[in-house]
């Protein structure tokens, strides 16, 4: 795979991408409620976990997926993906929720 632009030079790491709908399905299915409803509530962990998902498996920019999830620069992306894997280490509950998205969503299921 050739060089995509200076934000991933190189995405050839990425054999199998997920498509975005299905890793917001995904979490949705997780969390029992639509993406509107837990992507405005302060300090809730779902839309981290989508821009994370989604950052390691579907092969999109940053910048991609800000748009995505209602027009995050992707800065601000970046930032909350960071967060969100410093949580990841301390959390988890919240680890196993997220493999078993990533299993899901390799899975097929929703």
């Amino acid at each position: 795979m050739k060089s995509v632009s200076s934000e991933q030079p190189d995405r050839s790491f990425l054999t199998r991408r997920v498509p975005f709908e299905k890793i917001v399905s995904v979490v949705e299915a997780l969390r029992g409620e639509p993406m509107a409803g837990f992507a405005v509530r302060h300090g809730d962990w779902g839309l981290p976990m989508v821009l994370y998902l989604a950052r390691m498996h579907s092969g999109l920019t940053l910048d991609e997926i800000g748009g995505l999830t209602g027009g995050m620069g992707y800065k601000t992306v970046y930032t909350r993906i960071q967060r969100f894997k410093v949580r990841l280490e301390k959390d988890r509950e919240l680890k196993r929720m997220t493999e078993q998205c990533t299993k899901d969503m390799k899975n097929g299921e929703t």
